[in-house]
């Protein structure tokens, strides 16, 4: 797994990190995978999204799946948003001063 650090931000708050199919056993759930990601960097919980190349993002104020949206924000410490990609872009958005970060699924829509 690759973590990077201040060439996002100047705020040591942010992190932002990527993985390969590599990353995971074969045997591994996306659930267990996203578990050890949030355990790595000492995330509280994980918020993860089930895309659908539409337009819709969902705020999250603690761990879970969210269904039939493209991206997620929050403005709660130590939750991890995690989004999935093959050929679409991701894009992290963060706000410092308004203590706001999110992770949306970019594709062809």
């Amino acid at each position: 797994m690759t973590i990077l650090r201040p060439t996002l931000s100047a705020d040591p708050r942010l992190a932002a990190g990527f993985t390969t199919r590599a990353y995971a056993s074969m045997d591994e759930s996306l659930d267990a995978v996203r578990a050890r990601l949030a355990a790595y960097e000492g995330f509280a919980a994980v918020a993860s999204v089930g895309q659908v190349h539409g337009a819709d993002v969902a705020t999250v104020t603690a761990g879970g799946h969210v269904a039939a949206h493209d991206g997620l924000v929050t403005a709660t410490p130590g939750v991890l948003l995690t989004v999935m990609s093959a050929d679409c872009a991701l894009v992290l958005l963060a706000d410092a001063e308004a203590s706001v970060v999110g992770a949306c699924h970019s594709g062809w829509r």
